[in-house]
């Protein structure tokens, strides 16, 4: 590998460059950059809660706010829009608003309209689908969320397929994994 490679490859697994470079790919990359750079906090809040920090729930009041005034002016923020990181950032962003579930109810219909117009990922709309299950008390759809009930239950896979998703017990097994990995990881900073 050339230096310039390996420089460039250091480069990109920096996060800030990710989401600088993330968005030079966009159509609309100013609004892109500011989806992934507020995806980017979410996460590394997230990440410093895990880690022992104290939650902040400011973070998802603030990206709320934020993607509320986005989808006001733009409507969903789609992959024609902010290319694809920028679209799962939107995605991300709205699957964290549980402290408005208005706001997600409503996105979720945009959602809906972006799957069905190609500018969107199904399996975005099925994780926000049953985000907002779990949130009304009524069993998930396409089991996304970790140990809540599932509606029909035997037909479950069918429904993961048909939006992309990995069947159940590959998704249960790799989500025990990485849970497994974070802990170790955690238990090794202590």
């Amino acid at each position: 590998m050339s230096l310039l490679a390996s420089i460039l490859n250091k480069i990109v697994a920096l996060p800030a460059s990710q989401v600088l470079i993330g968005s030079l790919l966009a159509p609309h990359k100013f609004l892109c950059f500011k989806l992934l750079w507020m995806a980017r906090n979410d996460q590394r809040e997230r990440q410093m809660a895990f880690d022992g920090w104290p939650w902040d729930d400011r973070i998802d009041h603030h990206n709320t706010q934020a993607m509320k005034k986005i989808v006001a002016r733009y409507g969903w923020p789609g992959e024609k829009l902010v290319g694809q990181m920028g679209a799962q950032a939107a995605w991300l962003l709205v699957q964290h608003a549980d402290h408005d579930r208005e706001f997600q109810k409503q996105c979720h219909r945009l959602l809906e309209a972006a799957v069905e117009s190609k500018d969107a990922e199904p399996t975005h709309l099925a994780y926000l689908t049953d985000r907002i299950c779990v949130g009304d008390g009524l069993p998930q759809i396409y089991g996304t969320q970790l140990e809540y009930p599932i509606h029909d239950p035997e037909h479950v896979d069918e429904r993961r397929v048909a939006v992309g998703l990995p069947a159940l017990a590959d998704y249960l097994a790799s989500s025990r994994e990485m849970m497994e990995q974070l802990k170790k990881r955690k238990s090794s900073m202590q």
